[in-house]
């Protein structure tokens, strides 16, 4: 079973924040195991709501220079803490505008 399949299933039955915290743990599960972009891991966290967990994943995707990150403006997850310094300085060690 994919992890897609898996969340879809607990959607189904708990719905949306239930899905995307099992595919949080999926995710974190198979990073131990394989590359997994924390990014994609980051982002999930922001769409539940988890500032501190956010963060952290987004501090490590920086440490790994991953590809990830690209559109970190964009994510609209993020939207809510754009005047977070540490979403700020983020940026700025991306190269990024404000």
């Amino acid at each position: 079973m994919s992890i897609a399949q898996d969340a879809a299933g607990v959607y189904a039955k708990s719905g949306i924040k239930a899905a995307v915290a099992r595919e949080v743990e999926l995710r974190k599960q198979l990073a131990k195991r394989r590359y997994g972009d924390p990014t994609e891991i980051a982002y999930l966290y922001a769409q539940l709501g988890d500032k501190e967990q956010t963060f952290a994943w987004l501090d490590k995707a920086r440490a790994e220079k991953s590809g990830g990150l690209e559109p970190v403006k964009i994510v609209r997850a993020l939207d809510q803490w754009h005047s977070d310094p540490r979403y700020i300085d983020l940026l700025k060690q991306l190269g990024l505008p404000q």
